[in-house]
């Protein structure tokens, strides 16, 4: 999912692109990933801001995890990567009965649903989702 902050009324040059990120220590390889492919195809890494929303037990890593993207410029890890938490009570044990969940027990992760709660989760100025 991402977003863009337009801070010169149209896409050009100093335009903020906001790209979020619904991840647990399972994905990280993936979410890394694509982190460094942003970076590194982006014409301006700088203006690229991401957001990594996981659970409270993977904050550190994930905030660790990201000094070791290679191709990352300085300083981009303390300034435009951000580990945000799921807001408390997300997920609510009242959704299980839509699902079956024996057989599709990854669905029952809270992760699984941040989307719909990215007004929540994402800073006032992100004032666009794509």
């Amino acid at each position: 999912i991402g977003a863009a902050d337009r801070t010169d009324g149209c896409f050009g040059a100093t335009e903020k692109q906001h790209v979020v990120l619904s991840c647990d220590r399972e994905g990280a390889q993936g979410a890394l990933t694509t982190v460094r492919s942003l970076i590194l195809s982006s014409k301006d890494p700088c203006l690229l801001n991401v957001y990594m929303v996981t659970e409270r037990k993977d904050t550190s890593f994930f905030k660790d995890a990201c000094e070791c993207i290679e191709g990352a410029p300085p300083h981009f890890c303390q300034t435009n990567f951000k580990v945000l938490l799921i807001p408390e009570g997300l997920y609510s044990p009242n959704h299980r009965s839509t699902i079956h969940y024996q057989r599709r027990k990854d669905l029952s992760s809270p992760l699984n649903y941040v989307r719909f709660y990215l007004h929540e989760v994402l800073p006032p100025y992100v004032t666009l989702v794509l």
